[in-house]
């Protein structure tokens, strides 16, 4: 094995035996940060699950019996087919035996977990199996990659797994879904090196933090298929992420644009260093490993099969797992990875900020040059005219719209109780002074 060395691209399994003072991280927890979620905290979820489950069983009756099911694909995919599918499980009782084909052979679901933690809750989700032995299980059913459910029950589970993300957060078989997959990070060396970065770089510099997750392609096949990578330059990428945080930063956190931090992750390692380059504000954890430019996106073996494959998928959890610790979840991009960061956030009473141009434009950031925009925002682009310019275009996504037929711009969401809030931008007349990157 080679050894370990502090540096940009270290293996995380490295990172996970090299002492905190080595890393520069806190060698202690501050006893004042718990990560999420705690005893009570779990316990609440658990009481929300079970008397849904109840309800659920007088309905619906009970089912002996595994369900088992293989997840493919990459992480944001995978998670997500598999919370409906252990939500479909427990509606009926039942445990979920869960498979993430991993790399070499592994199960990609225990990376990161605690197995004491993990085997706590084995009542609720099982990853005992490796993917080689997964079609040897006993089970009730055997379901791969999409979800499947009962037809009793199968409308009101579309309309969960397939309806508005905000709502699908709130749901408490949902909540107890996340709660059992950050259970058994908490109490890992994944989790102890993400309670350190925290303490670091979100809590230790006296500044609020904006977590950004930015989805830029990198080769990566079913991304460009789909047209989700942007087609403007990755300079106006970097000036609408920073503007749009000036304005979450005065009228959502209410603090000065200049006493923030914002936190980057993004499939393309050399596209944060650039940012940081662009915004010294920019802030990204520096201590694991990433994709090669161009190589696009770690789906379980790929070619190769080395040692650098689960330290690639440990990053990418990690890095998740931290934008779901800032102050604001900014969300510019549609991207499934980051379901687990905006139930943190919103778990944590922080605020979630979602591009709504979504809705219209596939979760692309929009090209300034084509962006949809009401007429009553900025000049609209027609034949008899000359194109808007980028600046008016971007002015219109910055300014947002009336809340409550708002397809562009952000609206932000925190949770309180079991409600979402929506905080719409004012217009930038009403917003702090626009800051000159």
């Amino acid at each position: 094995m080679k050894a370990c060395s502090v540096a940009l691209g270290v293996s995380l399994r490295c990172l996970m035996a090299v002492p905190a003072n080595s890393l520069k991280l806190p060698a202690t927890d501050d006893p004042g940060f718990s990560m999420w979620p705690n005893h009570d905290q779990m316990e609440h979820c658990k009481h929300a699950m079970e008397e849904w489950q109840k309800d659920e069983i007088m309905k619906h009756g009970v089912r002996e019996g595994l369900q088992c099911y293989k997840a493919c694909c990459g992480l944001g995919h995978r998670n997500r087919r598999t919370l409906m599918q252990a939500v479909q499980a427990w509606s009926r009782g039942q445990t979920l035996s869960v498979v993430w084909t991993g790399c070499n052979g592994t199960n990609g679901w225990n990376l990161g977990q605690d197995e004491h933690t993990r085997n706590e809750y084995k009542r609720w989700i099982s990853a005992d199996v490796s993917p080689n032995d997964f079609d040897k299980q006993e089970c009730q059913a055997k379901i791969s990659n999409e979800p499947e459910f009962d037809d009793d029950s199968k409308q009101t589970l579309l309309a969960l797994y397939k309806g508005v993300e905000e709502t699908r957060l709130m749901h408490p078989a949902v909540k107890w879904y996340y709660a059992l997959q950050q259970i058994g990070i908490t109490t890992s060396p994944m989790g102890s090196i993400a309670s350190r970065f925290i303490q670091q770089e979100f809590r230790g510099h006296g500044a609020s933090i904006i977590g950004v997750h930015l989805r830029l392609g990198n080769g990566e096949e079913a991304a460009i298929k789909d047209n989700r990578p942007p087609t403007i330059p990755q300079h106006e990428v970097f000036k609408y992420v920073s503007q749009t945080a000036d304005r979450i930063a005065k009228e959502v956190l209410d603090v000065s644009p200049d006493n923030i931090r914002i936190f980057v992750a993004s499939d393309s390692h050399s596209a944060v260093e650039e940012f940081q380059r662009f915004d010294a504000r920019v802030v990204f954890f520096s201590g694991g490993t990433w994709l090669h430019e161009g190589q696009g996106v770690t789906i379980g073996d790929y070619p190769g099969k080395d040692e650098a494959c689960l330290d690639l998928e440990g990053t990418v959890m990690l890095e998740t797992v931290l934008l779901g610790y800032t102050d604001v979840l900014l969300t510019p991009q549609w991207s499934e990875l980051t379901a687990i960061s905006k139930n943190l956030a919103l778990s944590r009473g922080a605020h979630w900020c979602e591009n709504q141009q979504w809705l219209s434009n596939s979760g692309n950031i929009p090209d300034p040059a084509s962006a949809d925009v009401y007429a009553d925002v900025a000049r609209v682009n027609s034949e008899s005219e000359d194109t808007a310019s980028a600046m008016q275009e971007w002015e219109a996504i910055l300014n947002g719209c009336p809340a409550e037929k708002c397809t562009q711009g952000y609206r932000c969401y925190y949770e309180q109780g079991h409600q979402s809030r929506l905080i719409a931008l004012r217009t930038r007349s009403e917003s702090w002074p626009h800051r000159t990157l």
